[in-house]
């Protein structure tokens, strides 16, 4: 599984500039909504999982998290469309601090206009566990869950699913986000070892913070973002 992760991730990224011309639907945070934030080891998503989306071309996204046993900030950058870097530091008790780089890639495909496909690495230089993952997005929201009217419903959902080695063990990992409106949303996450669960908002001014429970452990996370 691990070397055919290794091999769709060269195949992607090789294909990056494809992906900035395809006349495909923009559906990266299409409600603009609290799914952007930066998870534990730094890549744009849930809790500790990854979702397929990435920040904005341009966008910088800092973050951090607090909990007893780990903590560290986040920070995220659009490259270019479609596609992000990042480096998070882990401050863990009882061991030495450490520094992770990720990068993600966001593909969508023509005729399934909801799914993204994210195609990630997570600390490339074994820091604490290499890690290459394949994640699936759909957005089943509708278009403004914010102003339902008879034709809408007034509750949305995003579901997540992939696979990843290193830190997911080579085992699935899948999550869902439900929105009640385009600024709060309930999280959850089984991460390949654990259930995660957060209450997510996000404020007029762009900054999101959740708190809930991860690793089994109470925890809290913000993430807010400056535009370039």
């Amino acid at each position: 599984m691990k070397k055919l992760s290794v091999i769709a991730l060269a195949v992607s990224f090789a294909s990056v500039s494809f992906a900035q011309e395809t006349p495909v639907l923009e559906i990266v945070e299409p409600l603009g909504g609290t799914t952007g934030m930066n998870t534990t080891f730094g890549p744009n998503g849930l809790i500790n999982i990854p979702n397929a989306f990435t920040a904005r071309q341009g966008e910088v996204r800092l973050g951090g998290t607090w909990g007893r046993d780990l903590r560290g900030p986040s920070v995220n950058y659009g490259m270019f469309k479609w596609f992000e870097v990042g480096v998070a530091g882990l401050d863990f008790d009882g061991s030495d601090d450490k520094a992770i780089l990720s990068a993600k890639l966001t593909l969508l495909p023509r005729n399934l206009n909801r799914l993204a496909i994210g195609i990630g690495l997570i600390d490339p230089f074994d820091a604490i566990e290499s890690t290459v993952y394949v994640v699936g997005s759909i957005d089943v929201s509708p278009p403004r869950i914010s102003a339902p009217t008879d034709d809408t419903m007034a509750v949305g959902m995003r579901l997540h699913l992939g696979v990843g080695s290193g830190i997911y063990k080579e085992k699935l990992f899948a999550g869902a986000e439900v929105l009640f409106s385009d600024r709060f949303s309930l999280v959850g996450e089984w991460d390949s070892r654990n259930v995660n669960a957060s209450l997510r908002f996000k404020s007029n001014n762009d900054v999101q913070v959740q708190g809930g429970v991860r690793d089994k452990r109470l925890f809290f996370g913000i993430t807010t973002s400056l535009t370039f």
